[in-house]
């Protein structure tokens, strides 16, 4: 028994270090979940991803792309420190 509480505060542990990192990067982001009860189609999309609404072949929605310029999509970002005020923002 002893052994299995201590994996379990080994765990809880790794699981609090892990929450604690912050890792530096961006990403654009498409998420798209269909209600099988309701026959709804919910959407989130941030930068130049994007989805296809396809019905008979036929496209019937497109996302709209999200960007400051060409080649420069919206991100969600975490920046490094040392790239404070260098960031490209909106505001």
């Amino acid at each position: 028994m002893a052994g299995v509480v201590l994996g379990m505060v080994d765990e809880q542990i790794r699981f609090r270090a892990i929450l604690t990192l912050i890792w530096n990067g961006s990403s654009t982001a498409c998420i798209v979940v269909l209600d099988r009860t309701s026959h709804r189609l919910h959407t989130a999309n941030l930068g130049d991803s994007g989805f296809l609404v396809v019905r008979g072949g036929e496209v019937v929605h497109r996302s709209d792309e999200q960007q400051h310029y060409f080649n420069t999509p919206f991100q969600l970002s975490i920046a490094p420190p040392e790239a404070e005020g260098v960031v490209l923002s909106d505001r």
